[in-house]
């Protein structure tokens, strides 16, 4: 919601956590092994006597990430499976806070319910932390620490530039904002492409080989995000007065929902199938193959390459998959299904395009 140089200085700032070296570290040193031992857990504790593990998805998904999203942001003391399931407690609830405008219950008392929760979770995480590394740029500054050995995180950040024009609470907002955008996205998007490639293979058996394909992955996570949005609008505040060519006229200062979804599925753009799901979509120039689910412009989502990887090709020696790549590499490496004994269940707690409950089987665990 920010714009002009109070969105430019915070970008600048923040654009640290997502260059190309910062992306390698996070997915080969912290989200791969975490991937992997997910993977590990999920299929011994969901083992049945049949030999086959199933588990839930969505779960499966959200506790991996859990790990990095810590890491990106600056929370300590995630390490354990108890710490992980305590911090994902309150990784959940506050996202029901920052996507409070999806909610289908009274969004007065969603709010309410988060602000009372973030008080617990700034005393047994967030505090520390903060504490921790508040420390470390003491230390720094006085010359006992050099600047490499201080956490590569988004408290860190905040910590050793802050502005006058901030308040007190700013750094927990935006901590709270990137818990949440690095689990949700994800999260959401990788039940879809689970279902959407089953169907796909269903229809075209000779695709089915490309299982290991990477960028054959790559084009299904892509179009996926396409369709299967994690908001249904994007809320921009106009800079200034403006006209659009429809001739509608936009004030200074409104706030502006951007329907992404109709966008995302214009014929005029994607063709005349542009509601079906197809991994060998080929787009216009100029334009993503994800469309507009990370925004577009200026304020694109800073963190986009943390979830589609650097390239649409994997094969360069310095790529990275993305989140939902690597996950889906993992995933089908154990022979991953969609469980044929149950069905998928969607979120009824939001008006978008969600699962709470997607069971799979993971047959080669």
């Amino acid at each position: 919601m920010l714009s002009g140089d109070p969105h430019f200085e915070r970008r600048r700032m923040e654009a640290a956590l997502f260059a190309r070296a910062a992306l390698q570290e996070y997915e080969h040193e912290v989200f791969a092994p975490s991937v992997a031992t997910s993977v590990r857990e999920a299929a011994a504790a969901g083992r049945g006597a049949d030999g086959i593990a199933r588990t839930n998805l969505v779960s499966l998904v959200r506790r991996t990430l859990l790990r990095i999203s810590a890491t990106m942001a600056g929370i300590d003391h995630v390490d354990t499976p108890e710490e992980t399931d305590r911090f994902g407690h309150f990784v959940t609830k506050l996202s029901e806070g920052t996507t409070v405008e999806s909610s289908t219950r009274d969004h007065a008392e969603v709010v309410r319910e988060v602000l009372a929760l973030r008080e617990a979770f700034v005393v047994e995480f967030y505090g520390p932390s903060l504490a921790r590394r508040q420390a470390l740029i003491d230390a720094f500054r006085a010359g006992n620490q050099s600047r490499a050995d201080l956490p590569r995180d988004l408290t860190t950040l905040m910590l050793t530039d802050p502005k006058d024009s901030w308040d007190d609470d700013l750094p927990l907002r935006e901590v709270t904002l990137y818990l949440t955008a690095a689990t949700h996205t994800t999260t959401n998007a990788t039940p879809h492409v689970v279902k959407e490639l089953a169907d796909w293979w269903a229809a075209h058996p000779e695709d089915r080989e490309r299982v290991e394909d990477l960028d054959f992955l790559k084009r299904a996570a892509h179009e996926t995000l396409r369709l299967h949005l994690p908001v249904a609008a994007l809320m921009r505040m106009a800079a200034c007065d403006v006209t659009l060519p429809s001739g509608r006229a936009i004030a200074d200062g409104d706030d502006v929902a951007l329907s992404i979804d109709a966008a995302n599925r214009d014929p005029e753009v994607f063709g005349a199938d542009a509601d079906r799901f197809d991994p060998w979509r080929e787009t216009p120039q100029g334009v993503k193959p994800f469309g507009f689910a990370f925004g577009g412009g200026d304020h694109m989502c800073i963190g986009r390459a943390f979830v589609t990887g650097q390239s649409r090709r994997t094969g360069d020696a310095d790529s990275t998959l993305g989140t939902i790549v690597t996950l889906l590499q993992h995933l089908y490496e154990h022979g991953m299904e969609p469980d044929p004994k149950i069905e998928p269940v969607m979120n009824p707690a939001v008006v978008t395009d969600s699962y709470s409950s997607f069971p799979i089987v993971l047959t080669k665990a």
